[in-house]
């Protein structure tokens, strides 16, 4: 997922005309959840480090983690406020203290992996792919369709109408079902 979510940065930003590389980007949230301060297995640093990799520079606000000293990120949290002076903010870690409303007042590109900004809508928020319900069901109905076409053995009972047999992954649709 840390590669689709930075895939996701190159994206915003370069729709914005401006390349990753040199480009600051400063991540909200760093804790590997929400309101905690333990940074162990948290995303937020297989995030920066293959962001430090595609040469962006790097900066991230955490109310619960004043500094990060991790191998390769040295660096101290800074206020919500720098985020005027920030080519993108991502969120990846959604604490429920940070104002976000002011996030969105004061960044001025924000990719939100966390749906923090739910019930918002702005030209400035790129969001995480979403798959809805409907969107769901509309595929299941076509691999349906397509099945019964095609495998003269598939009986529409043994899929049934369930969502229960869906697996979504970030980068495509796998369905599984019995023939």
């Amino acid at each position: 997922m840390p590669s689709h979510v930075v895939d996701c940065v190159t994206k915003a930003l370069n729709e914005r005309a401006k390349p990753l590389r040199d480009s600051q980007v400063h991540i909200l949230g760093v804790a590997y959840k929400r309101d905690v301060a333990d940074v162990r297995e948290s995303p937020a640093l297989d995030i920066m480090h293959l962001l430090a990799e595609r040469k962006a520079r790097l900066s991230y606000s955490d109310p619960y983690v004043p500094r990060l000293s991790e191998p390769g990120i040295e660096v101290d949290s800074e206020p919500i406020s720098a985020l005027s002076q920030k080519d993108c903010a991502v969120i990846v870690t959604d604490h429920s203290c940070v104002d976000y409303k002011e996030v969105l007042r004061v960044a001025p590109l924000i990719v939100d992996t966390r749906n923090a900004l739910r019930g918002i809508k702005d030209e400035k928020i790129f969001r995480l792919w979403v798959w809805t319900m409907a969107n769901c069901r509309e595929t299941l109905n076509a691999t349906k369709a397509w099945a019964q076409q095609h495998c003269p053995s598939f009986s529409s009972w043994r899929m049934g109408n369930s969502l229960s047999n869906l697996a979504v992954s970030s980068r495509n649709l796998t369905l599984f079902f019995a023939l």
